[in-house]
C-alpha cells in the first residue's frame, strides 16, 4: 500500500497519520477472519506484519523517541496478541481500532513512566551548609559526649 502526501508538503508525522488512517479502513472483513483464526502461527504473523509498523509510526509520532517507538510496537503487539488469544477483543471487524488505543494506552504510561523517572532538582533552600544533619545531634550534645 503506498500512501503519498498529496500536492503540498507535509511533515514526516502528518504522512504516517494520514498512512495508518487509509491503511486502517481497507480490510475490515479481513481483520475479523485474522481474529477468527489468531490460533495459528499463520494469523499472528500476518497480524504482527499488518499492524507492527503502524505501532511504531504512532510511537513515534507520540513518544519523539525511535527506541521508545519500537518498545512501544513491541508491547502493543503482545498486548493485542494475547487479548486476541483470550478472545477479548469484541468487535473484531474493528481490529485496527483496538490496536490504535492499545498503541495510546501503552503510550500514556510509557510518559507517565519516564516522568517519574526524571530526576528532581536539589531546592537552593536545602544546600549543605543548611543540612540539620550536619552537626552533631541533639542527644550527643546532651549526653557529654
Amino acid at each position: 500500500m503506498r500512501c503519498y502526501a498529496g500536492s503540498r508538503t507535509r511533515s514526516a508525522s502528518e504522512i504516517a497519520s494520514a498512512c495508518y488512517a487509509r491503511g486502517s479502513t481497507d480490510d475490515s472483513a479481513e481483520n475479523a477472519e485474522l481474529v477468527r483464526r489468531i490460533a495459528s502461527r499463520a494469523a499472528e504473523t500476518e497480524l504482527c506484519r499488518r499492524f507492527a509498523s503502524r505501532a511504531q509510526l504512532y510511537g513515534r509520532r507520540h513518544l519523539r523517541d525511535p527506541d521508545g517507538a519500537r518498545d512501544l510496537a513491541q508491547a502493543a503487539m503482545l498486548a493485542v496478541l494475547e487479548a486476541a488469544r483470550a478472545c477479548r477483543i469484541a468487535d473484531a471487524p474493528r481490529l485496527d481500532r483496538f490496536v490504535l488505543g492499545t498503541c495510546r494506552n501503552i503510550a500514556a504510561r510509557m510518559r507517565d513512566v519516564d516522568a517519574r523517572a526524571e530526576p528532581t532538582t536539589r531546592p537552593s533552600s536545602m544546600s549543605s551548609s543548611r543540612c540539620p544533619f550536619s552537626t552533631r545531634p541533639t542527644w550527643a550534645r546532651c549526653s557529654g559526649a
